[in-house]
């Protein structure tokens, strides 16, 4: 995410005095950032003043997207721009699927504008369906340069076109079952106890219970009956193993 810094600092102005402070730092830090500039074979070529971006990994970078995109907004009435860090999702409902090539358009060229890019290679486009109903439904022509696909990872979350997470679900139970084999070998080694039990906790826990609540009205009794298969036997052995693990 490559940010103009100077328009950032213009989108900052535009808020509360709340984050005078932020702003103030921000205003004194991101003007003199310098950066080694390595070339090919990673010869050093020197010093170089960065006048856009942020340190990758740095905290701060996806709060700044989300401040740098508060401008980003739907064309269409009726559409919507959901914007998470820097994940944005665009929601066109059936009648209004004639905007499609008006709504990339606008976020093509608000990307430029912002100093960003558009990876429409990356980006996927999908059509949800309800499946209880029978009625056959005639699909818009393909986007340009951008592929349909018949599921989508939202958040970690993997959904497909008929609202279906039977693919989260088989890839939670595939995780926890590797994790619990992994617990396994660990304990084969002579892990302690007490490490074990955080490893349990923080990885097969973790996996079971991410965002279930957002998911769990998604699932079918096929789905259920696996994730409860493998939260009977992870709560077997975390009893017998780890009594304390809530």
């Amino acid at each position: 995410m490559r940010y103009i810094n100077s328009l950032l600092l213009t989108y900052l102005h535009t808020y509360t005095a709340s984050i005078t402070v932020l702003r103030a730092q921000l205003a004194s830090q991101l003007p003199r950032r310098i950066q080694s500039l390595h070339a090919v074979q990673r010869l050093y070529v020197g010093l170089l003043e960065v006048n856009a971006s942020f340190v990758q990994g740095s905290a701060i970078g996806p709060v700044m997207y989300v401040v740098n995109a508060g401008d980003l907004q739907a064309v269409t009435p009726g559409n919507s721009l959901v914007k998470y860090a820097d994940d944005t999702y665009l929601v066109i409902p059936a009648c209004n699927v004639d905007s499609r090539d008006n709504e990339i358009s606008n976020v093509d060229a608000w990307s430029k504008a912002n100093n960003l890019t558009l990876n429409q290679p990356k980006s996927v486009e999908i059509i949800f369906r309800d499946s209880r109903k029978r009625s056959s439904i005639h699909p818009p022509s393909p986007l340009q340069s951008i592929a349909r696909v018949t599921s989508l990872k939202v958040l970690g979350v993997t959904l497909t076109d008929r609202l279906s997470v039977n693919a989260h679900v088989d890839d939670v139970i595939g995780l926890c079952a590797r994790s619990m084999y992994a617990i396994s070998v660990l304990r084969s080694h002579a892990m302690e106890a007490s490490a074990l039990q955080q490893v349990f906790c923080a990885v097969v826990v973790s996996k079971l219970t991410y965002v279930a609540p957002a998911w769990w009205g998604f699932t079918t009794s096929v789905d259920r009956h696996g994730i409860d298969a493998v939260q009977l036997g992870a709560d077997v052995i975390a009893l017998y193993f780890f009594p304390n693990c809530n």
